[in-house]
């Protein structure tokens, strides 16, 4: 849907400036060669510093910016850039002041070091690194040359290497004056899918042994957060016959709510998870492809468990006020003598809360996938870091496959010109929403954990708003800039947030944040 909308902000900005983000710092490498970093401009901007980090206190800088063809042939392969910067001989404990316009599009390679006769380079960890300009992601990567920079004045041949350590020079960037930007930042909420896993393919590096996380159940799907504890099973348990490779039904006394619908009964397999019937097998093998294709919902993990196994523990049920309690009680791998693994699913019929609690796991036999799967096909996400998420802000498991919301602009905002502002990714149910406007952004973002909105940040301040409804997920509101050259800098923050029941305790999303600089060009 388009709604007429027309913003005029009576303030008026400055251009912003921001360090290039760079990795941090892991050791000092000497040589008489120079290393840094290259990259391709995601959009205009101008390199107002350089400085190499002096970790040696070596005293004194060289620095080299050359506009390349295109990006370097992988060492040993070597080009030959224009020179857009040099000096040497600089103090190392201050900036050097420059104003190179680099536009969107050109490979820049980026050199420095300390030292004279020797070479005293600043290397980050190897692999290239995630790095942005005012928020749009810029890849930088290792780029160096077989020579010494302070000797040789610059201008010799160049190569790069996605794998090797890159040299870092911290960079000062301005935006370019005069020039309208419209940058996305920051990451919308929810990128969500209605399975999550980690797979351990080494049993030996399972982390989740004594640990205990809940997945609170929305009406939808879950959201996962640490919580719970083991309850060790009471002599009123009932022990399940099972062997290897098998399942068995147990009764519940209350229907229990899920992804699904609701069930009565529980289907426990020996490998270690439990769905709401028959229909998931009792395949051992942990892979994500058969996780995702889950025919019916299944909470657990998959593990070759075989509680036939000579001394092996049992897996136990019962159930205590309206919960279910499946305890794999000490049961051993397949095909070894142990020591047995001992973890808990608790299943409460009242609120469809799923409690996974783990006490020793043996660390032997094959590999282990954890997770919930919501049943049927799944979005792939990737393997989930469960003991990272959990320390973050949880997990997410969406009641259908999710997108975070996007926001963008259809074209620069150039004063005295219109554009659209526009929101895609939405859910296609979604049927309410809102265009946030701001005088201010959040850059890393403000938490909204405490309104009900777990892992969404918001990125601009609430200065006006426009309502809208979406149409087939996406939706666009034109906004008209003013004419006045006196509007030059202004920034305005937009961000979109959605309305969407069940998907947490506020029944929204948001999306990320967008920066408009106004401009003449």
């Amino acid at each position: 849907m388009r709604s007429p909308f027309t913003v005029v902000f009576l303030l008026t900005g400055i251009v912003a400036a921001q360090q290039l983000p760079m990795p941090a710092f892991s050791g000092t490498y000497i040589a008489p060669l120079t290393r840094g970093f290259h990259f391709t401009a995601p959009v205009d901007f101008v390199i107002t510093s350089l400085q190499v980090p002096d970790e040696a206190n070596v005293g004194v800088q060289a620095v080299e910016v050359l506009l390349l063809p295109s990006t370097p042939p992988v060492f040993p392969g070597t080009t030959t850039g224009t020179q857009l910067f040099y000096a040497n001989n600089r103090p190392s404990n201050q900036s050097i002041p420059v104003s190179i316009p680099v536009q969107a599009g050109q490979t820049i390679g980026i050199l420095g070091g300390c030292g004279t006769s020797v070479i005293y380079s600043s290397f980050a960890a190897p692999g290239t690194y995630q790095s942005n300009v005012f928020g749009v992601p810029m890849t930088i990567s290792r780029f160096g040359t077989q020579s010494n920079l302070h000797t040789t004045g610059g201008n010799q041949p160049v190569w790069s290497e996605p794998a090797g350590q890159i040299g870092r020079v911290l960079v000062t960037i301005a935006q370019t004056p005069g020039y309208a930007y419209a940058i996305p930042f920051g990451t919308g909420c929810y990128d969500a899918s209605r399975t999550t896993y980690e797979v351990f393919a080494n049993p030996s590096t399972f982390d989740l042994a004594n640990r205990s996380m809940t997945a609170f159940f929305t009406g939808a799907g879950y959201f996962v957060q640490p919580g719970g504890a083991y309850l060790p099973p009471t002599a009123n348990a009932t022990t399940l016959q099972l062997g290897d490779d098998t399942e068995t039904t147990v009764a519940l006394s209350n229907p229990f709510p899920h992804q699904g619908g609701t069930t009565s009964a529980l289907t426990v397999c020996s490998n270690g998870f439990v769905s709401p019937g028959p229909g998931n097998g009792t395949g051992y093998q942990p892979t994500p492809a058969g996780w995702l294709q889950s025919p019916l919902p299944r909470w657990g993990q998959v593990h070759d468990y075989n509680p036939t196994m000579p001394n092996s523990g049992v897996i136990r049920f019962e159930e205590i006020g309206g919960i279910g309690y499946v305890t794999w009680d000490g049961v051993y791998d397949h095909n070894t003598t142990g020591p047995g693994s001992t973890f808990q699913l608790q299943f409460d019929t009242l609120s469809g809360n799923v409690t996974f609690a783990f006490l020793g796991v043996s660390g032997i036999g094959n590999g282990h996938l954890v997770g919930i799967a919501g049943g049927g096909p799944s979005r792939d996400l990737g393997n989930t870091d469960i003991s990272a998420a959990l320390a973050g802000s949880g997990i997410l498991v969406s009641g259908i496959d999710l997108f975070a919301p996007a926001l963008q602009a259809n074209a620069r905002p150039r004063l005295g010109t219109t554009i659209g502002i526009d929101v895609t990714d939405l859910p296609a149910t979604a049927t309410f929403g809102a265009m946030l406007f701001g005088l201010t952004d959040y850059p890393t973002g403000l938490p909204l954990g405490a309104l009900g909105l777990p892992g969404c940040s918001q990125f601009v301040s609430v200065d006006a708003s426009v309502w809208f409804v979406p149409t087939n997920g996406t939706a666009s509101l034109p906004m008209t800039l003013p004419t006045a050259a006196t509007f030059a800098g202004v920034r305005i923050g937009v961000q979109a947030a959605v309305l969407f029941p069940n998907i947490n305790s506020a029944g929204a999303m948001v999306s990320n944040g967008l920066r408009l600089v106004l401009a003449p060009n």
